[in-house]
């Protein structure tokens, strides 16, 4: 009987304890939850920090976070996942837009690798980042294949005075030529291993007023850059050569207000008019010589009060050929 009595007991204090843990892990969730309580609008500020993928994750917490990813004001994919072997499937991310509810989007950004047998939707990205009043549009496409994908007519002819960042990769960026106005709120631009013409870098330079940051980077279909807009405020300004045709590509840059300069290409092929404002350079050769050295002295004088300079194996021997020789 002592025994059996010591059992009963036991039981009677396991089932008291269980019935204090549930009732604590209750608690607990419910202290834990707290967030769910919040206003919708925080809760798609905090989305607004994950990546596209993991804030449709959150989806499956409870009926209150089931559609809240639909509205995220940030629409940021992760990387996909790459294998030359296979075809790549985008439909993930176009299934997704397709159950955004949100009426506009402060952001938009899309990275991933084309495959030579698949190609990304872009032309349906742009178009729905562009309808929702987009203001930061960032699209890249790696790795370079030698292909440009074309981009839609919406993001040169619709309503795209939002747009303060664009950047792109892989594209053939061509406005039209009649009718363009320009990106009327366009504070930065950066396009790296895409298509283009000096007309579109005149339109663009011409008819972005506030364009204060501008990137060409290994940009193919160009042979006089002119970057002349005495009134433009461009502040920063960075031009790579193309690996292709880079020796006869000819810079031109008249920008008062320009503050940094960087410049990976030939001392002969660029020309600095103005510079008053400079505070940083960076210019990046391969090396100097007679054919050379008198651009690399017209240079230097247009640059020579910068507080930075960044140069490479060029810059001694233009001292040892200026000063020494």
């Amino acid at each position: 009987m002592l025994k059996r009595g010591f059992l009963l007991s036991s039981t009677f204090r396991c089932a008291e304890e269980k019935t204090t843990t549930t009732a604590a892990a209750a608690d607990a969730a419910e202290e834990y939850d707290r967030i769910s309580a919040l206003p919708d609008e925080v809760l798609h500020h905090i989305l607004s920090f994950m990546h596209t993928d993991t804030a449709v994750r959150t989806s499956i917490l409870s009926n209150r976070w089931r559609h809240l990813y639909k509205f995220n004001p940030v629409i940021d994919f992760a990387p996909l996942s790459f294998d030359p072997r296979r075809p790549v499937d985008y439909n993930y991310i176009t299934q997704t837009l397709n159950l955004h509810r949100t009426l506009k989007i402060r952001k938009f950004c899309v990275v991933v690798r084309l495959g030579w047998t698949s190609l990304p939707d872009i032309k349906i990205w742009v178009d729905f980042a562009v309808a929702r009043a987009v203001r930061c549009l960032r699209i890249g496409l790696v790795p370079f294949t030698g292909s440009y994908l074309e981009l839609p007519d919406s993001l040169y002819t619709c309503n795209t005075q939002y747009i303060e960042y664009m950047f792109f990769s892989c594209v053939d960026f061509s406005p039209p030529m009649s009718g363009f106005m320009g990106f009327a709120s366009l504070r930065t631009l950066s396009l790296f291993y895409s298509k283009l013409t000096d007309e579109v870098v005149m339109e663009i330079v011409s008819k972005c007023l506030l364009l204060e940051d501008l990137t060409i980077d290994k940009c193919v279909g160009l042979s006089t850059v002119k970057i002349v807009a005495p009134e433009l405020r461009l502040r920063r300004f960075v031009f790579r050569w193309s690996f292709l045709g880079e020796d006869r590509i000819e810079l031109d840059v008249d920008a008062p207000s320009l503050v940094s300069l960087k410049y990976y290409g030939s001392l002969s092929k660029i020309r600095l008019r103005k510079g008053p404002c400079l505070v940083e350079a960076r210019i990046f050769d391969r090396g100097v010589d007679e054919t050379n050295i008198g651009n690399a002295r017209a240079l230097m004088r247009e640059i020579s009060h910068v507080k930075l300079l960044g140069v490479n194996s060029w810059f001694p021997q233009f001292v040892a050929k200026q000063y020494y020789a």
